[in-house]
């Protein structure tokens, strides 16, 4: 039966567009194990070495009492029998490239795939070079064809429960290297990143909340008041300490939703003691590009006679807002005036509502772990 294992094993990789490789079965005089190893060229380059993907892999294994034990490159130690137990440590996975392994890969028709549990320790998640997915450890659980996860690192826990491509994804308390790994297009000192995901695999809501940070060297950011120092009229929203300092925010938050690689940002809040900023608007992610409306709003102080009467100023009560457009590459977006308008997003205890209701659907996954 093992024997039988590795030569579907073989068969399915073959099958699944293995472009180079050898596959040997062997067991030497006097040996107690039957033997197998292969150097091979996969086209999904799942396994990280030093920030890089790789595609060639190099397998040891042998089988005993009806277990087969394979060892791949070093880094990951996998036991089939009933089940696949996965175990690895220092070795980074190619999040980007199971994804697209997972769609362009069909499973064979009445196919009744093994039960799966991993074990991961000390490593990330690979998004890209740039983007990394930090966890201490790592459990995942595929079983009944229902998969759940459950990660941690520092004082932060997410869990994942994923059947029939139907998701939900809860995290709390991710600190600001967590952050500053995930995110590239900005740097975070000090607070804490909850966020939780819902929906299809290809069509699904979600929210972000930051709060108690310092954001620094934010490109979007910077070329917004960049922008506001060029504009005589506009002197009352810079902020002069920022290049130095950064902007401490009390709280940030987006809900989202996604389809097709565009994120539509129905809900964007940030609240800082020098200035608010509310919007709305798109991401594509598929090209890197925004299109976003913001209101810019802070105080009016106490000398009016600063405030210009104009189209592209709004006046408040005591505050005082303008429009901005954001349109182009994430990485360097341009920013216009607009005309002034309203821009109204959700309250924060919505926000919040929304951003607690995958968890106790998720409480039996978050708390599998920790029973273990």
């Amino acid at each position: 039966n093992s024997i039988a294992r590795i030569a579907k094993s073989s068969d399915l990789l073959k099958r699944y567009a293995l472009t180079k490789g050898d596959f040997t079965i062997y067991k030497n005089k006097n040996d107690k194990y039957t033997r197998f190893k292969s150097n091979l060229t996969y086209p999904y380059k799942i396994l990280v070495l030093n920030n890089k993907p790789i595609d060639k892999y190099k397998i040891r294994g042998k089988i005993y009492n009806e277990k087969v034990y394979v060892n791949i490159n070093n880094r990951i130690n996998i036991t089939i029998k009933d089940a696949i137990e996965i175990q690895t440590q220092d070795a980074s996975v190619n999040l980007t490239e199971i994804l697209r392994a997972t769609k362009e890969i069909s499973s064979p028709e009445n196919a009744n795939p093994l039960n799966l549990f991993l074990s991961a320790k000390n490593s990330s998640l690979y998004v890209n070079e740039k983007r990394k997915i930090l966890y201490d450890t790592l459990e995942v659980q595929y079983y009944n064809k229902v998969l759940t996860a459950q990660l941690a690192y520092k004082n932060a826990k997410a869990g994942l429960r994923l059947e029939n491509k139907k998701f939900h994804l809860y995290g709390k308390n991710f600190n600001d290297t967590f952050m500053n790994k995930l995110f590239s297009l900005a740097n975070f000192k000090g607070g804490a990143l909850d966020f939780s995901l819902s929906g299809d695999t290809d069509d699904f809501n979600g929210v972000a909340y930051i709060k108690k940070t310092t954001i620094i060297n934010y490109k979007t950011l910077n070329n917004i008041l960049a922008f506001i120092n060029t504009i005589p009229s506009l002197v009352t929203f810079q902020l002069p300490s920022y290049s130095t300092k950064g902007l401490y925010v009390e709280k940030a938050y987006v809900n989202f939703k996604s389809k097709n690689d565009t994120f539509e940002l129905s809900d964007i809040f940030l609240d800082s003691k020098e200035i608010d900023i509310l919007g709305k608007g798109k991401a594509d992610l598929k090209n890197s590009n925004l299109y976003i409306t913001l209101n810019l709003k802070t105080d009016l102080g106490s000398d009016l006679s600063q405030v210009p009467v104009v189209g592209y100023i709004l006046l408040d009560g005591d505050s005082i807002t303008t429009t901005l457009g954001i349109t182009g590459k994430a990485s360097d977006p341009q920013v216009k005036s607009l005309i002034a308008q309203e821009i109204v997003v959700a309250p924060l205890n919505i926000i919040k509502r929304t951003l607690s209701l995958p968890y106790k659907l998720l409480q039996d996954a978050l708390d599998l772990n920790a029973s273990q």
